[in-house]
C-alpha cells in the first residue's frame, strides 16, 4: 500500500511525500514501512538540486544485531535527458 503528495511551490521548486507499506503476504505482522519527504529547486532547465528525508521501519530485522529503524539524508543532482 502507499500514498504519494506532490506540490509545486513554482516551475522551479517542488515539496514531495510519500508513504509506502509492504507487508508479507502470510504474515502482516512482518512490514516494511517507508516514509520520504523531500523537496527539489531547479537550478537549469535540465538540472535539479533534491534533498531528501527517507525514514526505513522494518518490524521484525532478519537479526538481533540489525536496527528496527533507518533514517537516511539524501541529497542528488538530478539530469533530465
Amino acid at each position: 500500500g502507499g500514498e504519494r503528495f506532490a506540490y509545486k511551490f513554482s516551475e522551479s521548486a517542488a515539496f514531495t511525500q510519500s508513504v509506502n507499506a509492504l507487508w508479507t503476504i502470510d504474515d502482516f505482522g512482518d512490514a516494511l514501512y517507508t516514509f520520504k519527504i523531500g523537496v527539489s529547486s531547479a537550478l537549469t532547465k535540465r538540472s535539479q538540486l533534491k534533498v531528501e528525508l527517507v525514514d526505513m521501519y522494518k518490524t521484525r530485522p532478519p537479526d538481533a544485531t540489525t536496527e528496527k529503524n533507518d533514517v537516511s539524508l539524501v541529497t542528488a543532482l538530478v539530469y533530465k535527458f
